[in-house]
């Protein structure tokens, strides 16, 4: 058996007001049927509240369904002021992702600058990086042509003393030869002459 909250009150010995702060809580369970009307079970009212009055007191209807009155009253006013505060609360969650999705596009951007000037700084690098090897190249080159200018005045300067070691070895032999093909005439001069002196 199931009553609604008015003819609980009747049957339990409590106030309205102590029946619906159960009922808000969680202490006292009741089922929702339609928008506003509640239902409680018999048997969840003497879990929480003890043996229920058989007979409701006629004495105290009229200043339950009073009781009742105001106290749905105060309910809804305290609904619409949760309704007010949840309102405010989503209103708060909204500023703080709006504020969120705002720095997150402010890092993306300060990301994108740097990653802009990154990108900057490496092609400058890599200018610089071809340029010094040009240079570097092109200081190689002159220093290989120099070098190479260098081995061939050397070649050439031993190309002339080989030559000219040559003409002198070419001389001295022939000097050297020279002479002696004059001691040797003498010799058969004098050979010569010597038996013509012996015959007179």
């Amino acid at each position: 058996m199931k009553l609604t909250p008015t003819e609980a009150l009747k049957r339990i010995p409590v106030s309205a007001d102590t029946l619906y702060k159960d009922m808000k809580s969680g202490k006292l369970s009741y089922e929702k049927k339609g928008a506003r009307k509640r239902l409680i079970d018999v048997a969840e009212l003497e879990r929480v509240y003890g043996t229920l009055k058989s007979e409701p007191d006629e004495t105290i209807s009229e200043n339950v369904s009073s009781d009742i009155r105001s106290d749905k009253g105060r309910y809804f006013r305290e609904s619409s002021g949760a309704d007010t505060e949840v309102a405010l609360l989503r209103q708060q969650v909204q500023m703080l992702l709006d504020e969120r999705r705002r720095e997150r596009e402010q890092t993306q951007e300060q990301m994108d600058d740097l990653k802009a000037a990154l990108k900057t700084a490496q092609d400058q690098q890599m200018r610089l990086t071809a340029l010094l090897t040009d240079q570097r190249r092109e200081k190689d080159g002159k220093e290989a042509h120099q070098q190479a200018l260098v081995l061939k005045e050397l070649r050439q300067l031993q190309l002339r003393l080989d030559h000219e070691l040559k003409q002198r070895e070419r001389g001295f032999f022939a000097r050297w030869l020279g002479v002696g093909g004059k001691k040797k005439q003498q010799t058969k001069a004098v050979k010569t002459a010597a038996p013509q002196e012996a015959g007179a």
